[in-house]
C-alpha cells in the first residue's frame, strides 16, 4: 500500500443547481435567499491517485419531522475528479445556488463512484465507472455507505442572506486505508470535513482557486533530530523514503466529526520538510502526527517517532499559524 502525500487542493465543475424539499423539487428567486457555493478539497495519502464520481450533494436542516428541510445541490452527477492531481488550488463544484436562510445540520455526500491507483500499479474501482487513462481494475474499493444511505458531514450553521461558501475537505489520507490482505478489496471510509464562511454581500468574483486560502492553517518544517539523529530507512530493501512520508495533523479541542469523536486534520510535507496543514476552522488544535504511514502494497510501514513544538496552536478564522517544528527522533520500517 503506497504513501497518500496530502495536497490541499480543491476541485469541480460549476453545475446548474435546483434545490428541493421533501416535497419535491421547487423553483426558488435568488431574492432574500442565501447564494450558497461548494467547493472540494483534498489531501493525498498512501496512494497514487485518487478519481471520485460525485452523485449528490444534499444540505439537510433537521427541525422536527415535518418542517425540516432537504436541498439538492446537484441536478446531475459529476464526472470523474482526479483529487491527487490538484495541490494549494480552489475550484467551484456548485455556485450561488438559492437557498432559504436557516439553521442547516449537515451535508450528505454520495458517490457514484471512485478509482484509486496504488504506486506500485494496483487499481481498485467503486461503483459503475471506467478507470481513466487506459488503467484496467485490479480489485474492489469497498465504502457500504457511500451510494447508499451517503456519507453524512457535519456543518451545523445558520445561512442568512447574502453569500456563504462551504469548503469539503476530502482526507484522503484518513479515508483510503488499506488493501484487505490479499483478498483484492480495499477498505475505504471516507473522511470529509466541511468549512463555512459568510459575506453579508456580494464581495466580487474572487477567483476559485484562492477560496481556501479563507481559512485557517498551520505551516512550518519537519526536521530529523534525536541522539543519534534519526535517519529514513529503505522500506521494503532497496525503496528508499524521504520526508514526505511523515504526515502531520491536527486534533480540534471542541469541533466534533458525525460520530461525535474530535474532528483531525491532517497536511502534507515536502521532501524539504516544509510542511502545511490547510483547511482549519477556528479551534484550539493539537499537533500530532501519524506515527504510521503504509509504504508498500504489500503493507510496510515507516513507524515514526516525534515531538512539535509547539504542541498547540489557537486559530480564529482565516489566521496563518507559522513557525511550528516537529522533530523526528526515530524511524524504523515494520514489515507485513
Amino acid at each position: 500500500m503506497p504513501l497518500i502525500r496530502r495536497t490541499a487542493a480543491v476541485v469541480g465543475l460549476v453545475l446548474a443547481l435546483g434545490s428541493c424539499d421533501r416535497n419535491g423539487p421547487t423553483e426558488i428567486d435568488a431574492a432574500g435567499k442565501s447564494k450558497v457555493s461548494v467547493y472540494l478539497g483534498d489531501a493525498p495519502g498512501a496512494v497514487k491517485a485518487v478519481w471520485v464520481k460525485i452523485d449528490q450533494i444534499y444540505l439537510i436542516s433537521i427541525d422536527g419531522a415535518t418542517s425540516g428541510k432537504l436541498v439538492n445541490l446537484l441536478t446531475k452527477p459529476t464526472d470523474l475528479i482526479e483529487l491527487t492531481a490538484l495541490a494549494d488550488s480552489v475550484k467551484a463544484l456548485v455556485k450561488a445556488v438559492p437557498v432559504e436562510p436557516g439553521q442547516y445540520n449537515e451535508l450528505r455526500f454520495i458517490l457514484g463512484g471512485a478509482v484509486l491507483q496504488t504506486k506500485e500499479g494496483k487499481v481498485f474501482t467503486f461503483g459503475d465507472v471506467t478507470p481513466p487513462n487506459g488503467l484496467k481494475a485490479t480489485g474492489q474499493l469497498q465504502c457500504p455507505s457511500c451510494a447508499s444511505s451517503g456519507i453524512k458531514v457535519v456543518l451545523d450553521v445558520q445561512l442568512k442572506e447574502g453569500s456563504d461558501e462551504i469548503v469539503l475537505d476530502f482526507d484522503v489520507s484518513q479515508s483510503f486505508g488499506h488493501e484487505a490482505g490479499n483478498s483484492g478489496k480495499w477498505i475505504m471510509k471516507p473522511i470529509i470535513r466541511a468549512l463555512h464562511r459568510h459575506h453579508d454581500k456580494d464581495e466580487g468574483d474572487d477567483d476559485d482557486e484562492h477560496e481556501g486560502d479563507r481559512f485557517a492553517q498551520v505551516t512550518g518544517t519537519v526536521v530529523l533530530g534525536g541522539t543519534p539523529a534519526a535517519t529514513i530507512p529503505q522500506c521494503p530493501a532497496g525503496k528508499p523514503h524521504t520526508l514526505e512520508d511523515f504526515v502531520p495533523s491536527a486534533t480540534a479541542a471542541t469541533l466534533k466529526n458525525s460520530g461525535g469523536t474530535a474532528i483531525v486534520a491532517t497536511g502534507h510535507t515536502s521532501k524539504d520538510g516544509a510542511f502545511k496543514i490547510e483547511h482549519l476552522a477556528a479551534d484550539k488544535w493539537t499537533l500530532g502526527f501519524q506515527t504510521q504511514t503504509i509504504v508498500s502494497d504489500a503493507g510496510h510501514k515507516l513507524v515514526f517517532a516525534a515531538t512539535a513544538a509547539p504542541q498547540d496552536v489557537t486559530l480564529t478564522t482565516g489566521q496563518r499559524a507559522t513557525g511550528v517544528k516537529y522533530t523526528i527522533t526515530s524511524v524504523t520500517c515494520a514489515a507485513p
